[in-house]
């Protein structure tokens, strides 16, 4: 990832699709942890913004709960996967306007540029895309539940998209000291 400025100072992020590999995951220390985290119960969009916090320094406490409802696809209702919501959650507590006054640009361009380089990795940022399954389905739910003990599979997109996401965040912490 770079960044690049046009003249006049927007910063715009470039994923360039560099995190450690750990295996066949793709992974950093945030995305370690969103894996933690879901390992206690947690499940994606949860996961991986509580992870972003506390590897960031933010308070985490009502973190998952406000992520809940997001997990599964949007309450499994086959739309973006929750780990992507939970990842654009976590860009916004790092870069997010505090006032009204705030630009909204930094966060919108970290935003895009996660949903880029995510649906560059994994073809998709849709739940029902990503693994083939509708989840607001009860046989289609019951065979996710049987084909993926441990919820492996959601595991492993919440610890890419909690990567990715604190990539973004790590490229551009400079930008966030200069404005203060």
């Amino acid at each position: 990832m770079q960044n690049l400025f046009d003249s006049g100072g927007v910063t715009r992020i470039i994923w360039t699709g560099i995190i450690a590999k750990q295996g066949d995951e793709v992974v950093n220390q945030t995305g370690k942890r969103a894996e933690e985290i879901f390992e206690t119960g947690f499940y994606c969009a949860e996961s991986v913004v509580k992870a972003i916090a506390l590897q960031n320094g933010v308070d985490a406490d009502h973190l998952t709960a406000i992520a809940t409802g997001f997990c599964s696809g949007m309450a499994r209702s086959s739309q973006v996967c929750g780990a992507v919501t939970g990842a654009i959650m976590g860009l916004g507590l790092i870069f997010g306007r505090k006032s009204s006054q705030d630009s909204t640009d930094l966060c919108y361009e970290a935003t895009q540029d996660f949903i880029e380089g995510f649906r560059k990795q994994h073809g998709s940022i849709n739940c029902r895309e990503l693994i083939g399954l509708d989840l607001g389905d009860e046989k289609e739910l019951a065979k996710f539940i049987s084909e993926n003990p441990g919820f492996e599979t959601c595991k492993a997109f919440s610890a890419n998209a909690a990567s990715l996401a604190q990539e973004i965040i790590d490229q551009n912490k400079g930008i966030l000291e200069k404005q203060g």
